[in-house]
């Protein structure tokens, strides 16, 4: 008898392991059917925002909103991007060469989207108007310029209310010549403002000199966001460099707790 028992109570184990091995899911996001915004208001949503820090000519129409053509760009359609642009040539008014502009999700094509001057403009959907003329070829960059030891946040997710964890971190791009001192990076409701990790702002420095023209990065303890109602959660970071000028690339991810 005790060896029936025995062999029932292996099987039943055997049993429950392998379905229990059949219903887990791997959480690792691979694969091109990804969809972040799946389960809204759901424990486990999960909002992103990055920028790549990647370079490609652009055209931009004259119109009011312009609208910026950067073929197969893969920005997000949920949070914006941040965007700079040069030229050889001039832009169309309205544009400036070496400033900072945000994508706007809700315009976001496979090839095209509109800017904002902020990322608060670009959540509340207020575009840039261009006008005039405009000559030479366009370059988009998909990261932001940052100024020696000024804070600046180049990633902003909105997030409704509720229990939230917030990550990020941020790479430096220098320009030719230039020496990254201290990079730093955190999470904060505040924009352009790191903050302090003993105030829940999830912020990790790494202080080195790396040497002329080479790449520093940094990343962010979890910071968790408890929200009334919906606020704009940002990933703030702040360098200090010599010589040149700096941009950053970044990524920033929110998970919703509960």
């Amino acid at each position: 008898m005790r060896v029936i028992i025995s062999g029932i109570i292996y099987l039943v184990i055997l049993w429950l392991a392998s379905s229990a091995q059949a219903q887990w899911v791997s959480p690792t996001p691979i694969g091109t059917a990804i969809n972040n915004e799946a389960c809204v208001g759901c424990v486990g949503e999960v909002k992103s925002a990055n920028a790549q820090g990647t370079t490609t000519t652009i055209t931009v129409t004259i119109a009011s909103p312009g609208v910026m053509t950067w073929t197969g760009h893969g920005f997000s359609a949920t949070t914006p991007t941040p965007v700079n642009l040069t030229t050889d040539g001039a832009l169309p008014t309205g544009l400036v060469a070496a400033t900072n502009y945000w994508t706007i999700p809700p315009t976001i094509t496979t090839d095209t989207f509109q800017l904002a001057t902020s990322i608060a403009n670009a959540i509340a959907g207020t575009a840039i108007n261009t006008s005039g003329s405009q000559s030479g070829t366009h370059t988009g960059i998909n990261s932001a310029i940052v100024a020696n030891g000024i804070g600046l946040s180049p990633l902003g997710i909105s997030l409704t209310a509720g229990d939230w964890s917030c990550t990020g971190g941020a790479r430096t791009i220098p320009a030719s010549g230039t020496t990254t001192q201290v990079l730093g990076v955190g999470i904060n409701t505040a924009v352009n403002t790191i903050g302090n990790v003993d105030a829940g702002n999830g912020t990790n420095r790494r202080v080195a000199t790396v040497g002329a023209n080479l790449v520093t990065q940094a990343g962010t303890t979890p910071s968790r966001q408890l929200l009334a109602a919906t606020t704009t959660v940002y990933l703030a970071t702040a360098v200090s460099f010599s010589i040149s000028t700096m941009t950053v690339a970044a990524y920033q991810e929110c998970r919703r707790m509960r």
